[in-house]
């Protein structure tokens, strides 16, 4: 047996409050509200990423799945990809122009783009958890956030590296370099 159920009338106040619309805002203050919406606040790895007074370069990450374990690793592949792609295209940048002054292609350049970007990926391997913060969603879903950071010291073997193969502008200081990575971290 099977039976439908169907309303058309108008939609009632429940016993618990809850009507199923929203009121039409009441003064100006409420209808300004209404239409900027919430404002949302950062969750506490997002803010501790885009500290620009950090030392290491840092990057957060989310991930959501029914398993604790599933949301942590999503969040840190998350976080590394982030961190990933911000160095390769810093790096490309910087190499793009040391190539137009010197008016030739480095091997970095050369490079397809997958080879490029697992390159990066290797170098933040090593990056470490800062923080981690873990939710549980009413559905019971973990909601897990990270916080990682790239020590200085790994930063400048980067830039070592570059250096050594000339991949980059001699006109690139070892300190513009960490500090271009790091700014480039608040423009998301």
């Amino acid at each position: 047996m099977c039976a439908i159920i169907s309303s058309c009338g108008a939609q009632k106040q429940t016993s618990s409050g809850y009507k199923g619309y929203q009121d039409k805002p009441s003064n100006e203050t409420q209808a300004a509200a209404a239409n900027r919406g919430v404002k949302l606040e950062a969750e506490e790895c997002e803010a501790l990423a885009s500290d620009i007074t950090a030392e290491n370069l840092r990057e957060f990450g989310n991930g959501v799945s029914s398993k604790e374990s599933f949301a942590t690793n999503k969040a840190l592949l998350d976080a590394r990809t982030k961190m990933a792609q911000r160095i390769k295209t810093y790096v490309a940048g910087l190499i793009v122009n040391a190539d137009s002054e010197t008016q030739t292609e480095g091997t970095y350049t050369s490079l397809s783009g997958e080879v490029q970007t697992a390159k990066w990926n290797e170098v933040v391997t090593n990056a470490k958890v800062l923080k981690k913060n873990t939710y549980v969603k009413e559905n019971g879903q973990y909601n897990v956030y990270v916080c990682i950071e790239m020590p200085k010291e790994q930063l400048q073997k980067v830039y070592e590296d570059l250096s050594s193969q000339k991949q980059i502008s001699a006109k690139v200081t070892e300190k513009m370099f960490i500090e271009g990575l790091k700014m480039l971290q608040i423009e998301k």
